[in-house]
């Protein structure tokens, strides 16, 4: 039963049978999907939004993400998401992998991606949206990851695809 339906997500209730047979009631977050890109620029630099998350009331390290409109293509709304928030054209972009943010309650699915960039644009953000763009060295992003700047599953799972995809890049 739908308790709740917004703009980006749903909350609903059903009794769902379980593996073992056991009945449990399920409260779930039925959410659109989403696309993060992790920006690497000039090959040797990563960007890093630094955004306001009123929910929590603190800045979080971040990278580019956004929400999947209906009918459209992930890698087109990661490109999409990339210009918007941080300015940044990618020359080449490619899927890394993808997550499930919160399964616990929400089927929310965000898709991964890695994108070279060298061009720079304008950044053009949404009213609620409060972004600071910072580029720094990629050896300095896991420098940020061992210090625990970087607090949230999204960037975290960007940087270790990164790590997998871009071994030259991050392990200099």
């Amino acid at each position: 039963m739908k308790e709740f339906s917004g703009k980006r997500f749903e909350v609903e209730t059903e009794n769902v049978k379980l593996p073992n047979g056991h009945t449990m009631k399920l409260e779930k977050v039925s959410s659109k999907e989403i696309a993060l890109v992790l920006p690497i620029i000039n090959n040797d630099k990563i960007a890093i939004i630094k955004q306001y998350r009123p929910t929590i009331k603190k800045w979080l390290y971040e990278f580019p993400a956004g929400l999947i409109e209906r009918n459209e293509a992930p890698i087109t709304a990661a490109r999409r998401e990339l210009e918007e928030e941080t300015g940044l054209i990618c020359k080449k972009i490619k899927k890394a992998g993808g997550m499930f943010t919160s399964p616990g309650f929400s089927n929310e699915f965000m898709h991964i991606f890695i994108a070279d960039c060298s061009i720079r644009g304008k950044q053009n953000l949404e009213p609620a949206e409060n972004i600071i763009v910072r580029v720094v060295p990629a050896k300095k992003a896991i420098e940020m990851v061992k210090k625990g700047m970087f607090v949230n599953g999204p960037a975290l799972s960007a940087i270790l695809f990164g790590l997998i995809y871009r071994k030259d890049l991050l392990l200099k």
